[in-house]
């Protein structure tokens, strides 16, 4: 007799709104942005934004961690590195998580996180529609700098498309075909809900296969 399978955990109500992982669930190799972390009392991550410019949260199932956040500054040029037209300056915070406590990370918020005590915890990266033109903006630079190298190379046609999205792929684990597709799905998801049309997993194989 088989067990039940039973979830590990549940994401909680206010993080469900996910792009992301929902299409990797669909139509990935089995891919996520979805992490357990263990961290021994004093190991830390160094200072850094998340992949595709997208929010993040972070349970505790146990532990102790100390965030400190970066906040970014607008402005009105883009001559910053990564073209967002905004740069960090020195104001910064810190909030101490305890066992039990979420943390939200917004998008292309940097910040450093240290371990106070050996600590697990659960983290997603999600996408909606809310940032998902920021992670547009991510995939643009990473082209940008995926054709500077591809430059130096000096080898592969400019005609490659493949070559370079399987790069992209591997720089940001998204390349633009599969950015497209998901944005394509969730439009349709949300054309079905609207007019009362049901739209069920063969939709997005369709759009797949076509």
């Amino acid at each position: 007799e088989s067990l039940p399978s039973w979830p590990l955990y549940t994401t909680p109500s206010f993080f469900q709104r996910d792009l992301l992982n929902d299409f990797l669930r669909r139509y990935s190799d089995g891919g996520d942005y979805k992490f357990v972390y263990w961290g021994p009392s004093g190991s830390a991550t160094t200072l850094h934004s998340d992949v595709l410019h997208s929010y993040s949260w972070s349970y505790n199932v146990v532990g102790m961690k100390k965030w400190i956040f970066h906040i970014p500054e607008l402005q009105r040029d883009n001559d910053d590195d990564d073209g967002r037209g905004e740069h960090y300056n020195s104001k910064q915070f810190e909030v101490i998580q305890n066992t039990g406590q979420t943390i939200f990370v917004p998008a292309t918020w940097k910040h450093e996180v240290i371990n106070l005590l050996e600590t697990i915890s659960i983290n997603h990266n999600w996408i909606t529609a809310a940032n998902v033109d920021l992670s547009w903006q991510c995939l643009l630079t990473e082209i940008s700098s995926i054709e500077t190298e591809l430059q130096s190379w000096g080898h592969i046609p400019d005609l490659d498309f493949a070559a370079r999205e399987n790069m992209l792929r591997g720089c940001i684990g998204l390349d633009v075909t599969s950015f497209f597709f998901m944005v394509l799905v969730e439009l349709i998801r949300l054309l079905s809900s609207l007019y009362g049309v049901d739209c069920d997993e063969s939709v997005g194989e369709e759009l797949d296969s076509s």
